[in-house]
């Protein structure tokens, strides 16, 4: 999932003086369709269309942008973080690799993750039809 910006240009200008890492990433996407589709000329049409190229979840105000990024975060962090973890190894690792090589690492990630005490919550909670809680072991 990623947050862009409605004013961009402005949030890449500023980008280097402390934004987070998540809000970099996500600039970095913007810039990244603007230097192949718009000699790298940012502006909000172009972060609606990393949107619409699925390079974005969702565009706000880029006085909301701090906001988006940290509930997306907060969100992300009670979660199962070990297999989100997992899953962002395994998708990695598949872009360098064959897919022989990418399905036998997914192999271990998905024995790592099946045996921590979040999938045996989550797995508990879908019997009883409640909300799982994550302790990310």
């Amino acid at each position: 999932m990623k947050v862009s910006p409605d004013s961009a240009a402005d949030l890449i200008a500023r980008r280097a003086r402390g934004t987070p890492r998540i809000a970099n990433r996500i600039l970095r996407r913007v810039r990244d369709v603007a230097e192949v589709r718009h000699e790298g000329v940012v502006t909000t049409a172009i972060a609606e269309e990393a949107l619409t190229l699925g390079l974005a979840t969702r565009v706000v105000p880029a006085a909301e942008l701090a906001g988006a990024v940290g509930d997306l975060a907060a969100r992300l962090a009670a979660g199962p973080t070990v297999a989100l973890g997992a899953m962002r190894q395994s998708v990695e690792y598949a872009a360098g690799h064959s897919f022989e090589e990418a399905a036998a690492f997914e192999s271990t990630r998905m024995t790592l993750t099946g045996a921590t005490a979040d999938h045996a919550a989550a797995v508990a909670a879908f019997i009883a039809k409640e909300k799982p809680v994550f302790e990310g072991r």
